[in-house]
């Protein structure tokens, strides 16, 4: 953190976490108390937010009327920078290779390695004849042996910023009007949904380009300080 610098202040923070819980079965037959435990939904293990302030120097030099008039503006951001969060994991298929593809070769077609062997044996969802398959269709009345979330899947939350601009106008020493102008998501930033899990389906794997977060908003308001 760094404060009151001709104006300026920052404040950078970094939280590096694992959220687990254990709320359900892998299967209805699994026995009493022995709940499977996984990541949350909402588990996003770094989180990185930058945070400041500046007082713009217009007018610094000019007359107070001037300054008063056209001075004393302010500039805010925020800018949150974290994880994707879990993908959950297919059902009806045994797990038995890593789906997880690097970083270059994710797209919204294909989040993850999608490459599957029927029951029958048969290759379906590869991207060529040479992959891997990662899934097996499971047969009926077998039982789910993997967990219900990936851990090392995830779904992509590029940055985002809000910001704002205050002026104030300042007409005696405790008496003040401040007029706002804020916009969450500035940069309208979309983040998007997790990709399809159907395993026998022709998109699994596929993302859908939804927006699942807010807009850009938009707000003015006023605040009197006395």
């Amino acid at each position: 953190e760094k404060r009151l610098t001709n104006g300026l202040h920052y404040l950078f923070s970094y939280t590096f976490s694992k959220n687990m819980e254990a709320v359900g079965y892998l299967n209805a037959q699994d026995p009493i108390g022995q709940l499977a435990s996984v990541v949350t939904a909402d588990h996003a293990p770094h989180r990185a937010m930058i945070s400041g302030g500046y007082d713009l120097p217009l007018f610094k030099n000019s007359s107070a009327l001037v300054r008063s008039l056209a001075g004393g503006w302010k500039l805010n951001a925020i800018g949150t920078f974290q994880s994707g969060l879990p993908v959950s994991t297919p059902g009806g298929v045994y797990l038995i290779g890593d789906p997880s593809l690097p970083n270059d070769k994710q797209t919204w077609t294909r989040w993850f390695n999608t490459c599957t062997l029927t029951a029958a044996g048969a290759r379906q969802n590869c991207a060529d004849a040479s992959e891997t398959p990662v899934f097996q269709i499971q047969p009926a009345f077998t039982l789910r042996l993997h967990s219900t979330r990936f851990s090392n899947i995830r779904t992509s939350r590029p940055p985002t910023f809000d910001i704002s601009l205050f002026k104030t106008f300042r007409f005696t020493e405790s008496v003040a009007l401040q007029v706002r102008a804020e916009a969450f998501n500035f940069a309208n930033t979309p983040w998007f949904g997790a990709p399809n899990l159907t395993a026998t389906s022709t998109a699994f794997g596929v993302t859908t380009l939804t927006q699942i977060n807010d807009q850009r908003n938009v707000q003015l308001g006023m605040k009197l300080i006395f």
